[in-house]
């Protein structure tokens, strides 16, 4: 079953169902989302949209074509655009909207990031949204597609995982039944802050609950200081038994604090202003030799730092 996107059964369907946007964020593994995020989304509360998170989207949306077109290039296989929603054979509230597929019905999900998080290879949230899509639609095959840094291309195929869909399902399960509920959702301390943007003014006297948790904040609190300054004085005393030595190897760790190479760098500042001068007192002739003495004279060669850095030993 599929729904045409844009629609009015498609702004109802997305609203009461659960799609591979929002099942990272109810894994509680989404960077973006939390499941109280999509709790609100769900209940149609909307919150004012943090306009980088927008732009993010927007650029994203509108690279889509590029992305597909150098996959195309890429691999050689053409691809489609899927302009429906799909929809689970026997769980009408659990759907996936696709971007692209290929003839023989692969799913390709594109992706465009500068995110670091892609160092490690396919984040997990994206392999979940995608393990999510291979569930709902019962394709085999999965192709994604990521644009790094606006000029790099890196792919990724995933074959389907029944048996993690199956989990996702109980999840997702679980996570409808606290909606009719009214909760609890799990929270981050970004979606609090776009929950709860702005205060009505009011004050209330605490209950037990409140109570407790602010002893406990205050505890945690006092507890992250006290750690602090002992970990100030264990480094101080390190390295004061260090003296000079580049590094240290213990049981099961590895102490640096190696001085990285000299830099040579330029106050371009005074060069300008220096340049500037040059200009009203000498002819054009001379002007590049003179210039290049100026520059000289304000670049200067920096000492390395030399970075305290405290490992465990893998094993």
């Amino acid at each position: 079953m599929s729904i045409k996107l844009g629609s009015p059964e498609w702004r109802e369907a997305r609203r009461s169902g659960i799609t591979g946007t929002d099942i990272p964020a109810i894994l509680g593994i989404s960077p973006f989302r939390s499941e109280g995020d999509v709790a609100r989304d769900k209940y149609g509360i909307e919150h004012e949209p943090d306009p980088r998170s927008a732009r993010r989207m927007r650029i994203g949306s509108r690279l889509e074509d590029v992305i597909r077109a150098e996959d195309e290039v890429e691999h050689g296989l053409k691809l489609r655009r899927v302009n429906r929603l799909m929809v689970h054979r026997d769980l009408p509230w659990a759907m996936a909207s696709l971007d692209f597929e290929r003839r023989d019905g692969t799913i390709v999900e594109a992706k465009s990031s500068r995110d670091r998080r892609w160092d490690d290879g396919l984040p997990p949230d994206v392999e979940a949204q995608v393990q999510w899509q291979l569930g709902v639609t019962g394709r085999e095959r999965a192709h994604v597609v990521v644009l790094r840094y606006g000029s790099d291309l890196e792919c990724y195929d995933l074959d389907a995982r029944p048996d993690d869909f199956a989990g996702m399902i109980r999840v997702a399960q679980d996570f409808r039944r606290r909606l009719v509920d009214g909760g609890p959702f799990a929270e981050s301390k970004d979606s609090i802050g776009r929950a709860y943007p702005f205060d009505s003014g009011a004050e209330i006297i605490a209950d037990e609950e409140l109570e407790r948790l602010v002893r406990d904040f205050l505890e945690a609190r006092a507890a992250a200081v006290e750690a602090d300054e002992r970990k100030d004085s264990a480094e101080l005393a390190i390295k004061a038994r260090m003296g000079d030595v580049a590094t240290v190897l213990g049981s099961s760790w590895r102490v640096s604090w190696k001085q990285t190479k000299d830099r040579t760098t330029t106050d371009w500042a005074h060069v300008a202003e220096s340049y500037r001068q040059l200009i009203d007192a000498l002819g054009r002739d001379d002007l590049v030799d003179e210039a290049n003495v100026v520059a000289s004279l304000y670049t200067r060669t920096e000492p390395g730092r030399r970075p305290f850095i405290v490992r465990p030993l893998k094993g």
